[in-house]
């Protein structure tokens, strides 16, 4: 029963609510058309009975009287069983509340309506809700609980939730009451957005008169009287002018309405809340194997992917350390005299596979007796902390000053020298979870600056000049 394109009729609707004191009219003869594809907006004060319309046209609250038709379909000669089916396939709902669930993710609130259909498919249900969490902005919050978004942020997951089954036809109760006026613009701009690229036909309830300037109708109801189509208007301040407060009114039932038998009068009022237990636990049962299967839907896909990021992770590992290969390339004095620019090499050995590498600070530190004391190493000047994408072949360096007293001579004249480098690595431009942090020590001996190269050749047999520095291998 999905519509692929669909207005909505409503046809002299009447709403009575029986009371002690008599019946009170919430809807008196309301009817409305909006074509398909259309934006409606529907405006009143609190008590007008904007609610309880949409609730009657969401097939969500029996009219007392009248029709109300979806496409072709006459929506309240439909079965409870055929009314549910039709809104979970064909009318988005998003509620004035976000009223999200709150031991799911951001992503498997947006995917349970879909999980609820008859011809379930977990994939297919998630593919489509971290689509929906994309186009709304949404992405990176995937996994989030509703208690760690923003109140922006669950309406957003709201609106996603709404469109999971594609509807043709979304109500939106008063969809940004609780919302600061700017997540109100980015709520709506977005709303609109989305309707209007896919031909989606909104109705939209509100108080507030701005939210009206885009809209293809503006419906007035007043005191459960739906009046002239208002004009769009720019200044939520004429709203008191337009919108007279008007009280419910206590009324007979006039003599067009031809009630249903369950609002006759002679049918006793039944104080709320009584008549729970059995009947209503007998009513749950059928909804179990639904929460079931949304359960094990829910399950597949996590275990799914957990295990899909444990393989990203193990080919990242891989490339990380079996393919990326570092070592130091030069060391070299700095003209200060006191100070060394070493300079690192990384190759990456499995060129058709791109490493995504940001490069900290590196670390350096000098032995002195049995401990290693880090001495300031910094990025030369005009270089920062950056992301290099590594095809083939790069550098980086650092700037150490090593100024120990005393450092330990393993070699007779130089220093014993520790550097460590912090790698993030992804093969991805913008990763998620799919980052690796390595971090490696190199070993050199390194000749002080101000050394006496005939005493250091009085003790050791070089070839020549002692040079600057020896690498040694980790240890």
């Amino acid at each position: 029963m999905t519509l692929l394109s669909t207005g909505l009729e409503a046809h002299n609707l009447w709403k009575i609510y029986r009371t002690e004191g008599g019946e009170v009219a919430a809807l008196k003869d309301v009817s409305l058309a909006i074509p398909a594809g259309q934006f409606a907006t529907i405006i009143g004060r609190s008590g007008s009975g904007k609610s309880t319309l949409m609730g009657i046209i969401g097939g969500l609250s029996r009219p007392s009287n009248g029709t109300v038709r979806i496409g072709d379909i006459d929506l309240w000669s439909l079965s409870a069983n055929q009314r549910a089916e039709l809104r979970n396939r064909s009318i988005g709902i998003i509620f004035q509340f976000a009223s999200l669930l709150p031991t799911l993710r951001a992503v498997d609130n947006v995917a349970l309506p879909r999980l609820l259909r008859t011809e379930k498919n977990p994939t297919a249900a998630y593919e489509r809700a971290e689509l929906l969490l994309t186009q709304v902005g949404l992405s990176d919050r995937r996994d989030a609980y509703p208690n760690q978004l923003s109140g922006g942020e669950q309406r957003r997951v709201a609106i996603a939730r709404a469109l999971i089954n594609a509807p043709p036809l979304l109500l939106a109760d008063e969809p940004t009451g609780d919302l600061d006026q700017e997540t109100e613009a980015e709520i709506m701009t977005l709303l609109l957005h989305l309707c209007r690229s896919t031909g989606t036909t909104l109705v939209m309830v509100t108080h507030r008169l701005s939210l009206t300037r885009s809209a293809d109708q503006v419906l007035t109801l007043q005191a459960g009287k739906l009046e002239a189509t208002q004009p769009q208007i720019e200044d939520d301040r004429l709203a008191a002018a337009l919108m007279p407060f008007q009280p419910m009114e206590k009324l007979p039932i006039p003599s067009p309405v031809s009630l249903p038998p369950s609002a006759e009068a002679s049918k006793p009022i039944i104080p709320l809340g009584s008549g729970l237990g059995r009947r209503q636990l007998l009513w749950f049962l059928p909804v179990l194997p639904a929460l079931w299967a949304i359960d094990l839907g829910v399950a597949a896909y996590q275990r799914q992917g957990v295990a899909d990021r444990r393989r990203v992770l193990a080919q990242l590992d891989q490339a990380a350390h079996g393919y990326l290969y570092i070592d130091v390339q030069t060391v070299e004095s700095e003209p200060d005299g006191l100070s060394y620019r070493v300079t690192m090499v990384m190759q990456n050995l499995n060129s058709d596979h791109p490493l995504y590498i940001q490069i900290s600070p590196m670390r350096a530190f000098v032995q002195s007796g049995f401990i290693w004391r880090e001495v300031p190493a910094r990025f030369p000047t005009g270089e920062a902390t950056r992301i290099v994408k590594l095809i083939s072949q790069a550098t980086f360096q650092a700037i150490l000053t090593p100024d120990v007293e005393k450092p330990t001579e393993l070699i007779p004249g130089y220093m014993h020298v520790r550097l460590d480098t912090d790698l993030l690595i992804s093969q991805r431009s913008q990763p998620e979870a799919d980052i690796v942090n390595r971090r490696d020590p190199y070993y050199i001996y390194l000749k002080p600056q101000n050394a006496d190269d005939q005493a250091i050749l009085r003790q050791s047999h070089y070839p020549g000049k002692p040079p600057l520095y020896m690498p040694m291998p980790p240890h």
